[in-house]
Order: C-alpha cells, then structure tokens, then sequence
C-alpha cells in the first residue's frame, strides 16, 4: 500500500459539476491511472442537481509530485479536475544559509529544507532542545530566522543553535549554527622581571585566545591609545614586544597597554597594561689593582656594567662612591689592601665582587739595608757611615725617614726592628725623596732637615 501521505489542496471542501445524477457518486483519479481515493461525496446540492460537494481526505500512494484529479462515475464521465500535490512527511536536505563570519549583536539565517507537510513545526534552542522557541512551516520548505519564532527569539553571536523539524509523528535534525563575536578576546602578557631603558622586547611575550574571526594586529600604546600608538601584523595566538612599527622600544617603569584587531573590532575595554621594573646591574668583572713602583697611591679598574650609573668601591671596609673605572685610591707605602666594587643604579646595587689586594712598594732607603737600624741606632744596630755620622730627617716628630716613605722599605726589607732608614752626613749623600715634595738635607722645600 506504501506510505502515508498528506494531500494538500486549495480548500478543504469544494463544489465540482459532475454531470452525474445525484447520488451517482464519483471518484478521483491521478492522471496516470493510478488509483487513489482522495474524493468522498458529500451529496447533492439542492440548487444543482448535477452538482455534488466534496473534501479532501488522506490516501496512500509510494509517489510524490503534482498530480491532476478527475471525476468519474455512472454518469457520462469526468469534464473538470483539479490540481492536487503529494508530499512525504519527512522532510531531508536541512541547511542553513546567511550565517555571517562574526557580529557583535543578534542576526538573521535562512533555514531550507525539502519536502514539507501541511502540518509541520520548526523549534531552534541553544541547550540541545532542553528549552527551545518554535513557528509553525507548514507547506514551507524554507524560512527566516528568528522573524517568527515564539518567546521573542534572537541570535546571538558566541551562542551554537540546534534546530529541527516536527511533523507530527517524528523530529528532523538540521545542522548546527553559530556566528562569533567580532570582539576579538582579551590579550594576555607575560614580562620578564626586569629590563633596561631601550629594551626591544623579545621577553615580552603576548598572547590571545583562538578566535574567529582570527587576531590579525596586535597594538601597544605607552597613552593607552589617546594619542599614538604602535602596531603589528600578527598570525596563530601569541606574539613577542619586538618587531613593532616605528622600532618600538621599552623603559623600565613605564606602563605600556595592548589590545587585539581581527579586521572587524578592538578587543573590550580595559585594556590589559604591563610595567616593567628596570634591573639591578651585575656585578662587575675584570678587577685589576696597581701601584707605580715606588708609589703611594694604587689604580683600581674593572670592567664597566651595562645599566650601571655609579660604583661603590670598598678599601678595607671604607667605602667610596665613583662614577667610572678606573680610580686612584691613596695608599700608604708598605701598607697591604683589600677591596671590592659594586655596581649600581637606581634600582640598587649588585653584590660586591672582590678584587685581588694590594700593597703599594715603598722607595728604598738610599743607603740601602746597611742604613735600616733601630730608632736612635748604635754602632751595633747599623751599618758603618764612613767618614761621617748617621743622621735622619726630623720632619715628622724626628722619626727617621718617615716623611720620605724609606721607613716603610727598612721595614720590609730588613725588619721591624730595624724599620729606620737613616742617612750617612757626609756632603756627597744628601737625602733624596722620590714621591711627593721634594726634600734635601739642605732645608730647602722641608719642612724639616737632617740632623
């Protein structure tokens, strides 16, 4: 017998002129033959004795497309007919068409189908038919939305739709749809702990959330985008701080903000801000320390620090603040030295590093150790001053060869005991000092002379 199908006319009920006798009954025929009983009598009208009402009810056919019905019966056979379509209940080919590439507020599709009925319903939900709005698409094989759909029904974009047809006795499931949002999302940034001013930003690293429409620049403003800003063209979900237009740069302490394009709009407000501290310099490399041979004072160097703006040198526990490398630092002849350098900024100061220590030589006593004794020497501690007598220079509280620094060389050469340089008086041998002011044995420029 086949299926069941609908059969869809203009009316419900109609009035045909047979020209066959009242109560000769009549039956409706598809074009091609085939039997089916759409057509019941409904008697005669009174005003026209040929004349009998009818309607259109259910019948059964495999086939469906547009057919032609006709009367026949007793009478002298069938002069009219009407148009009449056989359709299948379930409908097939769901599609959606006009779903946009994004939109920042509701939008309309265009749902399609083949196959309709004269009894068919279309629900949309966005929870898998847990609730859902509806419209009647009887006899439609294709309609907006959400033009029409119960409990005021609107798209919006970021939200998936289901959708599927009722006709009756079973539902129909249609394909998905959802349109994104052209608010491309919120950027995220990660910095390293510290730069210096002039930074290019390869530690600056930024990243989005897969979207779609996809990222397509990224921009970075030190004004939060007020006056100016810096862009680039960006793929995939994350980006470095180098490479921007106009050779961007980053300053420690300055606040930078960022925000997405995709072609279509700016990420939401606010927009995500990244300040980065400026770095403690390291500590300085390369120590070196010297003193001239003789000397009294010693140069202390080492390797200049990146983002360095001062040094603080420490010589045996004092310290000392210098702009540079290298300084000379005052030393007292004979005397040992330990030191080390920091290097700072206005964020702070590096850890010390320590330099290898140093002692500056003293001149030699012009006599040589023979001249090295105690302090008031006698014959047994001292050498032998032929043909004159030891003497000292008395400029600093009489102590021998103080003042010239050849004490420190006595001291060092001989021993602490004999750490006196003293001077034989004969008028060949004048004391000569080699650092500082120049001194004699004659009181010229002394402050004090041999006696």
């Amino acid at each position: 017998m086949g299926s069941t199908v609908t059969v869809i006319a203009t009316s419900d009920t109609g009035c045909i002129n047979t020209g066959i006798a009242p109560g000769g009954g009549f039956e409706m025929k598809k074009t091609n033959g085939q039997d089916c009983w759409v057509g019941v009598d409904q008697g005669s009208n009174p005003k026209d004795s040929k004349a009998h009402w009818w309607k259109w009810e259910q019948c059964k056919t495999t086939n469906a497309g547009n057919f032609n019905a006709g009367f026949s019966g007793t009478g002298s056979g069938c002069s009219a007919g009407r148009n009449y379509t056989v359709q299948n209940t379930t409908p097939v080919n769901l599609t959606v068409a006009g779903v946009p590439t994004c939109s920042n507020n509701g939008y309309n599709v265009t749902l399609n189908w083949t196959n309709t009925n004269n009894v068919l319903l279309l629900d949309i939900s966005s929870n898998s038919f847990a609730s859902y709005s509806n419209k009647n698409v009887g006899n439609q094989t294709s309609t907006s939305a959400p033009t029409g759909f119960s409990n005021s029904l609107t798209l919006n974009p970021g939200t998936t739709y289901y959708w599927r047809l009722w006709n009756g006795s079973v539902h129909t499931t249609g394909p998905s749809f959802s349109a994104p949002s052209c608010v491309p999302p919120t950027p995220t940034i990660t910095t390293p702990a510290c730069i210096w001013n002039g930074d290019n930003g390869p530690g600056i690293n930024i990243s989005w959330a897969l979207a779609n429409p996809a990222i397509t620049y990224v921009d970075i403003s030190p004004n939060n985008f007020t006056t100016s800003f810096y862009n680039k063209a960006v793929t995939g979900t994350s980006t470095t701080g180098s490479g921007f237009s106009s050779g961007l740069t980053f300053n420690a302490g300055t606040p930078y903000y960022v925000r997405t394009w995709n072609g279509y709009a700016h990420n939401n407000a606010p927009n995500p801000s990244f300040s980065i501290p400026l770095c403690v310099p390291a500590a300085p490399t390369g120590l070196s320390s010297s003193c001239p041979v003789p000397g009294n004072s010693a140069a202390l160097a080492w390797t200049p620090v990146t983002g360095a703006t001062s040094y603080q040198i420490t010589v045996n526990g004092t310290p000392t603040t210098s702009s540079a490398s290298p300084i000379s630092y005052p030393a007292t002849s004979g005397d040992s030295y330990s030191w080390g350098v920091s290097a700072c900024n206005s964020a702070g100061c590096s850890t010390a590093t320590a330099g290898t220590g140093f002692t500056c030589l003293p001149p030699a006593c012009p006599g040589g150790l023979g001249a090295c004794g105690d302090y008031l020497p006698t014959p047994n501690t001292i050498g032998v001053c032929s043909g004159g007598a030891w003497q000292h220079n008395a400029g600093l509280a009489g102590v021998p060869g103080a003042e010239l620094g050849y004490n420190a060389w006595c001291a060092k050469n001989a021993n602490p005991t004999r750490g006196f340089c003293y001077q034989c008086n004969t008028a060949a041998t004048p004391w000569i000092q080699v650092t500082g002011d120049v001194h004699s044995n004659t009181r010229i420029n002394a402050p004090g002379g041999p006696r």
